[in-house]
C-alpha cells in the first residue's frame, strides 16, 4: 500500500454466492486536504463484519445506507487525528467510528460517521494485557 496516498477498497460487482475478489476495486487518491470544521483521520485498525456482503449486495443494515457499484465499503473501525481545523479533534487522538474501507479520511465529525472520543488510560505495571498495549 501507499502511505502517501488514500487507498480504497470499492465494490465492483454485486457478490453471488461468496465474495470472490471481482467483487471488489482497489483505487488510490490524493489525501485530501482539510477545510474549516474537519480533520484528517489515518486508520490504524479496520473491522472486518459479515454484515459488509450485505452492504455490497445492496442491502441497507445497522443504520448504513446500501452502497452503489463503486462505494468505498462501509467499515468502522479506529483512526488516529492527524490534521484538525475542528474544535472538537485534536492531533494525535484516537477516534473509533465510521471510516470506510480507506486509509485516510478527511470528515466534519457527522453524527451519521458515529466518531466518539477516546481517553486512553495509562496501564499499571504489568497490565498490559488488560490496556492491550
Amino acid at each position: 500500500m501507499n502511505e502517501q496516498r488514500v487507498c480504497q477498497w470499492r465494490v465492483a460487482a454485486r457478490p453471488v454466492g461468496n465474495v470472490r475478489p471481482s467483487d471488489f476495486a482497489y483505487t488510490e487518491e490524493t489525501i485530501p486536504e482539510i477545510g474549516d470544521g474537519e480533520f484528517l483521520l489515518r486508520t490504524l485498525y479496520l473491522g472486518l463484519r459479515p454484515v459488509m456482503r450485505m452492504y455490497m449486495g445492496g442491502e441497507s443494515a445497522a443504520g448504513e445506507k446500501p452502497l452503489a457499484i463503486g462505494d468505498v465499503i462501509h467499515g468502522r473501525g479506529v483512526a488516529q487525528v492527524v490534521r484538525s481545523r475542528h474544535p472538537d479533534y485534536q492531533p494525535g487522538e484516537l477516534v473509533p467510528g465510521q471510516l470506510g474501507w480507506q486509509t485516510w479520511k478527511a470528515s466534519r465529525g457527522t453524527p451519521g460517521e458515529r466518531f466518539s472520543r477516546w481517553i486512553i488510560p495509562i496501564c499499571p505495571p504489568h497490565w498490559e494485557w488488560v490496556c492491550w498495549v
